[in-house]
């Protein structure tokens, strides 16, 4: 089974941020991603993993 692939676009709806925003994680390398020719792909679990990693406390 293939993983979706989401556009940066996605990112933004998912995280809830901006485009600049979205751009500074994958340029800062802080969120997992991959090119195809110059797209911008990220990986549905990179955003999952993403949340985990930045999340803070929990009820």
């Amino acid at each position: 089974m293939t993983e979706r692939l989401l556009k940066v676009q996605d990112l933004m709806r998912a995280l809830n941020i901006s485009r600049p925003l979205a751009y500074k994680l994958i340029r800062e390398e802080r969120i997992r991603f991959l090119r195809i020719g110059t797209a911008v792909r990220i990986p549905e679990s990179a955003v999952a993993d993403y949340i985990e990693a930045n999340s803070v406390g929990g009820a």
